[in-house]
């Protein structure tokens, strides 16, 4: 299944992963029309009865522009994950209990924290899910304990810790 998928997905993902411990297979595009990922999902699912899922995404510098995060922060995504083992984080954020304004406030911090982090040399890939309240983040770490180290300064942790739901994945590059 691996290399059937891996073979024609070939070179126009931006980033290609297995999801270790799972028959499941994780392609990152980016396209300017979404026709080319239907495209390619109609071939893969040609070849075998795989279930496809498409998740439209912003790049976390895009949603940071939305929002008003410091330009400097919001330039070209460097698209670098240069380990073997990438680790995901899908975090959905809720806004129980808060203003739209007090939501949105923690959301630009919460960007302008992770662009920070990415600034200061660590491979890291965020993208908002558009539409949803949900951010998805690829990191190479050497162990999920330092991507936890790391969390435990993000403004979504300190400040919504209880309206986060956090999932972690581990990858391998494919």
């Amino acid at each position: 299944m691996v290399k059937v998928v891996n073979g024609l997905l070939g070179n126009k993902a931006m980033f290609k992963f297995r999801v270790v411990g799972e028959p499941k297979i994780l392609a990152f595009f980016e396209v300017q029309n979404p026709a080319e990922v239907s495209t390619m999902c109609s071939s893969i699912m040609k070849e075998g009865n795989f279930k496809v899922t498409c998740t439209s995404l912003l790049t976390i510098e895009e949603w940071a522009q939305i929002i008003g995060v410091d330009s400097k922060l919001t330039g070209p995504p460097p698209r670098k994950l240069t380990k073997e083992v990438v680790y995901m984080l899908d975090v959905n954020a809720e806004c129980n209990g808060m203003t739209t304004d007090e939501f949105m406030n923690i959301w630009k911090e919460e960007a302008t924290a992770a662009l920070s982090v990415r600034a200061a040399g660590i491979d890291l890939e965020l993208f908002k899910v558009f539409g949803q309240r949900k951010v998805i983040g690829l990191i190479c770490q050497d162990s999920p304990g330092d991507w936890e180290k790391l969390m435990l300064n993000l403004p979504f942790v300190k400040k919504m810790y209880d309206r986060c739901h956090f999932e972690l994945t581990t990858l391998t590059k494919l």
